[in-house]
């Protein structure tokens, strides 16, 4: 991590620490906002990738959230709008679906331990069949503001249940995780 990836990781870490013995109080996953990218491509839940001619989705049982991404030859833009799943471009190459997202927000972490991403963030989704029932995912981060050097997280396996469909999963957050405070504004000048 850089200088800055460090700061925010001991905040996280401080920020849990106060409330609870646990890193995952201070999760703003925890409170119900989105996981974003790349962390939403960590649920344990089923996913669901729907193909059209010029796009791609990506439908997620966890939150019910979906993610679109452009299949029509557009490069990423130079100045994308800040969000939680980004804006993501995709191509094959051979038989591997590859994803770029850009313009994804500060607001999310990378995984529940709380390793922070900056608005610089870049992510490379490999997407590859294993066999009739399996996908395998490879995910590389580049942050030069987070972290000295780019990195690709260990692959994942999403295995197929023939005849599952995607349920509703929304996001509720637990009695005990309680309110989160809006930072304060300072008071108008002269009053």
């Amino acid at each position: 991590m850089t200088a800055w990836g460090k700061a925010q990781f001991r905040a996280a870490k401080s920020a849990g620490q106060s409330k609870q013995a646990d890193t995952a109080a201070s999760d703003p996953h925890k409170y119900c906002d989105p996981t974003g990218v790349p962390r939403v491509d960590s649920t344990q839940k089923p996913i669901e990738i729907v193909e059209s001619s010029d796009e791609m989705y990506i439908f997620y049982e966890e939150d019910h959230g979906w993610r679109q991404i452009y299949m029509d030859g557009r490069a990423l833009p130079k100045e994308p709008d800040s969000s939680y799943l980004g804006y993501s471009v995709g191509k094959w190459e051979g038989d591997t679906l590859v994803v770029d997202t850009v313009g994804l927000n500060e607001m999310t972490w990378l995984d529940g331990a709380g390793h922070p991403h900056s608005d610089a963030l870049r992510v490379e989704e490999r997407f590859r069949r294993e066999g009739p029932d399996a996908l395998r995912l490879s995910i590389t981060i580049t942050d030069p503001k987070a972290y000295a050097k780019t990195w690709t997280a260990a692959p994942r396996i999403f295995e197929r249940k023939a005849g599952y469909e995607l349920t509703e999963d929304y996001c509720v957050p637990p009695e005990n995780v309680g309110t989160r405070r809006a930072p304060s504004s300072p008071a108008p000048a002269g009053k």
